[in-house]
């Protein structure tokens, strides 16, 4: 294999892996449901009515203080 070959290589490899790490942006309630499945869809610690992303979410309306049973209460 040629030095260039070599290169040509290495430079297609570290273009897949960068463009691998771009992927689109996650957001909690991006889709119907994760607003209520009990999961960090989006990795920031907060978890479905809790995280302010899912705010305007249906699954949270009248869940003004984002508490986690989702009842309106305030939490204790």
């Amino acid at each position: 294999m040629s030095r260039s070959s070599v290169r040509a290589c290495f430079l297609c490899l570290v273009f897949l892996l960068t463009a691998a790490g771009c992927g689109p942006d996650v957001t909690e309630g991006m889709i119907p449901g994760e607003c209520i499945d009990g999961a960090d869809n989006d990795g920031d610690g907060a978890f479905d009515c809790l995280d302010t992303d899912c705010a305007g979410s249906p699954d949270c309306a009248g869940d003004d203080d984002f508490d986690a049973d989702n009842d309106g209460s305030a939490s204790q």
